[in-house]
Formats: C-alpha cells, sequence, structure tokens
C-alpha cells in the first residue's frame, strides 16, 4: 500500500535507463556547447576533443559538422571526409554537406569523389553555382576541358552576385595594397595553387585592377540594391572616387590632374544624384538598431551570435569594462592617444564622446535598466564599436567576442570628404565651392562651426576626427 500512494502522489518514478538517457543527453549538451565555446576562442584543439566527446555519446549531425570543419582547418581531411560521408548517409538532402565533401576531395586530389559529391549537390539543388563551380572543377583535375568550361560558365550564369564578389576583391586589395605596396594579384587560383610561388605585383598594376573591378561593379550592380545590406552603384561610385584620388598623389608630389577629375566627377554624382543624405545623429551610426542606415554604402554583414568566422570579434579587443557590456567579458586595455583626442576641436563632443569615453560622460542607451552609464575612468577607453550590453537595444545579440555591429567600409561622409581633397587637388587652400560645402556639411551634423578655407592638412585632420576607430583610412 505504502509503494501505491508513493506513486500516486509522485508520479512515475524513473527507471535506471531514462535517468541514464537524460543525464547523457545533459553531457553531450555540455560538451556540444564547450566546444563551441572553444572554436570560438580560437581553440581547435579542445573544440575537437570536445566535439569528439560529445559524438561519442550521441551522433548528432549539426556536431559532425562543427567537427568536420576543424579537422578541415587542422589539415586533417581523412578525418574529415569520413564523417561527411557518414552525414551525407544520415542526411542525404543536405546541398552543403556535399559541398564541403566535394571540396575536401579537391584538397585530397581525388577528383573523380569530388565529382560524385558536386553531382549529387546538383542533384538536389541544379541552381546551385557554387556546385557546379565545384564539378568545373572536378572535371579540370580529369582533363576534361570541354566540360570544365561548360561546368564553369553554368555556374556564373547563375551566380548574379559576381559582380559583388569583384567589388569585395577591389576593396580588398585596396587595403591591401596601401598597407604593403606590391602584392601578388590572384585571378585563377587554380594556377596558384599548382605553383604557390607566385611574383608581386607593381603597385601601379594592383590599382588597375582595383579600379576594373570597381568599373565593371558600376557599371553592372544596380542603383536600387535588392536587399538591405547588399551594395548598390553608388556604394562602387564611392570607393572608386576614393580609389582614384588615392592614385592621383600616389608616388608623392604634384597629383595627376586626369585622376582628380575623374574622383571629382563620381564622388559629385554620388552626393548630388544618389538621393542619400548624411545620417542626422552620428552617433546613432555606431548602433546595432542602426545598421545598414542610408550613409552605409558599403559595409561587411556579420552574423549576429554567429559561429566563428561569420562573427564579429571584436567587441572583447574593444570594450575597456564589463560593465559597459552588461557584464560580458572584454578585455580591452586600448586608450586614445593624447595626439588622438588633441584632433578634437573644444566643441567636438558628438564625434569625441560616440569614439571615445572621456572621464564623465553619460550614455543613456548603455547599461539601460540602471538609468544609463556614466564613465568614471582616468583614461580615454574606446567607445566607438561598443553598442552595450545584451539587454541595451541590442536583442540580446551580444556575447564575448561577438557583437551585431556591421563593419563600415564606405560611409557617405568618405564621399564628401573625396570630393572635398578632389576639389582642393594641387592648390594650397580650398576657398569656396561645393567641395568646402561638402566638408562643412560633414562639420554641420558634428555641430561645430563652419570653416571658410581649408588645406591638405585641414582635410586629413577632418578624416581622421570623423572615422576614428572605424579601421576604414
Amino acid at each position: 500500500m505504502p509503494n501505491f500512494f508513493k506513486s500516486f502522489f509522485s508520479g512515475k518514478s524513473e527507471t535506471p535507463e531514462s535517468e541514464k538517457q537524460k543525464n547523457d543527453r545533459k553531457r553531450f549538451e555540455i560538451f556540444k556547447y564547450d566546444g563551441l565555446r572553444a572554436q570560438r576562442m580560437g581553440r581547435p584543439d579542445y573544440a575537437v576533443k570536445c566535439f569528439t566527446e560529445a559524438l561519442a555519446i550521441e551522433e548528432d549531425f549539426e556536431t559532425m559538422g562543427y567537427l568536420s570543419q576543424l579537422y578541415i582547418q587542422t589539415g586533417e581531411t581523412e578525418k574529415a571526409r569520413e564523417l561527411l560521408e557518414k552525414m551525407a548517409i544520415m542526411e542525404p538532402h543536405v546541398t552543403n554537406t556535399f559541398l564541403t565533401l566535394a571540396n575536401v576531395c579537391f584538397i585530397q586530389e581525388d577528383y573523380k569523389a569530388m565529382e560524385e559529391a558536386a553531382s549529387k549537390a546538383i542533384a538536389i539543388e541544379e541552381g546551385n553555382a557554387v556546385a557546379h563551380y565545384l564539378l568545373g572543377k572536378a572535371r579540370k583535375g580529369q582533363d576534361d576541358d570541354l566540360m570544365t568550361i561548360a561546368h564553369l560558365t553554368k555556374a556564373i550564369a547563375l551566380k548574379d552576385d559576381f559582380i559583388e564578389a569583384r567589388l569585395m576583391r577591389a576593396c580588398a586589395y585596396f587595403y591591401m595594397v596601401r598597407l604593403w605596396g606590391p602584392v601578388i594579384i590572384i585571378e585563377d587560383n587554380d594556377k596558384v595553387v599548382a605553383n604557390p610561388m607566385q611574383p608581386l605585383h607593381r603597385e601601379e598594376d594592383v590599382l588597375e585592377l582595383v579600379i576594373r573591378d570597381l568599373t565593371y561593379a558600376v557599371e553592372n550592380l544596380p542603383e536600387v540594391a535588392t536587399a538591405k545590406g547588399r551594395v548598390n552603384a553608388w556604394g562602387a561610385k564611392g570607393m572608386l572616387a576614393k580609389v582614384y584620388l588615392a592614385r592621383s598623389g600616389w608616388k608623392g608630389g604634384t597629383r595627376d590632374n586626369a585622376d582628380l577629375e575623374k574622383a571629382k566627377e563620381l564622388a559629385a554624382d554620388v552626393i548630388n544624384n544618389s538621393g542619400i543624405s548624411l545620417y542626422e545623429n552620428y552617433e546613432d551610426l555606431f548602433k546595432y538598431k542602426h545598421n545598414n542606415n542610408p550613409e552605409s554604402l558599403i559595409a561587411m554583414q556579420w552574423v549576429p551570435l554567429g559561429d566563428w568566422g561569420v562573427c564579429n570579434t571584436l567587441l572583447a579587443d574593444l570594450a575597456g569594462n564589463s560593465e559597459m557590456t552588461g557584464g560580458v567579458n572584454v578585455w580591452s586595455s586600448y586608450q586614445a592617444s593624447i595626439d588622438m583626442l588633441q584632433q578634437y576641436e573644444l566643441g567636438d563632443t558628438i564625434r569625441r564622446n560616440a569614439t571615445f569615453c572621456t572621464p564623465g560622460t553619460y550614455y543613456s542607451y548603455i547599461c539601460i535598466a540602471d538609468g544609463g552609464y556614466t564613465y568614471d575612468g582616468a583614461t580615454s577607453c574606446i567607445k566607438k564599436g561598443v553598442p552595450g550590453g545584451p539587454d541595451d537595444d541590442n536583442d540580446g545579440y551580444i556575447q564575448s567576442m561577438n557583437s551585431p555591429l556591421n563593419t563600415y567600409i564606405l560611409r557617405l561622409a568618405d564621399v564628401y570628404l573625396t570630393y572635398a581633397e578632389a576639389c582642393l587637388g594641387n592648390s594650397e587652400e580650398l576657398t569656396g565651392g561645393p567641395g568646402l560645402e561638402a566638408l562643412n556639411q560633414v562639420r554641420d551634423r558634428a555641430r561645430i562651426p563652419r570653416k571658410e578655407r581649408v588645406t591638405f592638412e585641414d582635410i586629413i585632420r577632418e578624416r581622421r576626427v570623423e572615422f576614428s576607430m572605424e579601421y576604414c583610412n
């Protein structure tokens, strides 16, 4: 009788098997998410151990995918292939599994298996351009030139955003040539794989490639983006103006007038005809809810709470304390230099406080639940790129090394200052005209007095203040 009442009031008692299942499930989840954390922290060795332990408990498709990617990163392609082949059997209708398997087979130079994997991807998704591209590479590996051309042509026909790929290549090379000077130009990946020892190309040739790619983007991108965050022709024109301006004085001395005129023409077109204007509130440019605002012409679109490789990891490297991030772990020790703070004019508090925390500065949109946040440090830590904590109007999208903020590559303000510098050209001063007006509109937003004349040094100072901590200049 006592056992009856115990069973009646407390419910059915758990069997040893169900208890074990619960414990196993709990252990699986711990190993899996420890592996994900280790992966995000750049600890692939520990992540592999965690995922392996998790899979010993349960053969989970998603975890197998994470582990296969780690094996690829660490060069253990045979282990990756074994997992991917198992995944293909478990869920035979997932296109990405076969695409990844085809790439692994390419690394292993098993072109027959690569062809089989790519063909299965096409059977699932006929319109997949990457699958046709991989099949073309597989046929190339088997010396079938005719089918190579056929599948690569199909890939190009299917992939309507190859234009964007060319624009992004131009942006990447523009960064590289400014940082390192002569660099290797890669236009055919297969040639580089076959012969990795490639010569450096002259800076002039790199700039010519950048201009060619951006010109192609200007001519082929729509004026209205196909979706929020996608680039359009105006973004390509703005970047092209910037490249022509850079090339005009690349070797020092007198600037090339033809390049200056081209920079002016392109920048003026964006300013006057795009229908876009400077975003009203400077500080809003660096808040999550204002991603892809009208001023944003080209920006990297990170995945909020995304995996390593697609997430914005800079938060932990920028934020100076965890109070600003709602308790999320951060570790930056970066501070504004005295030289940088001296670039700000006395009244330029809007841009300064949006970029650096100076003692006594109040931010109403950080620590919202506590009524805001007042910085009480003795130095000036970085503010730009630190949008607050998960609950500070960020939809929960804040984690350590994981921020939802886009990364600007080109803002409209950059085009305004490009135009001003192109109008200055080889003159000592700019004393009026649309170039000076463009620069003054940037200053208007910062609510500081207009300039009646500017020199080259004035424009560079304006750039330093406007784009500090954005890594785009």
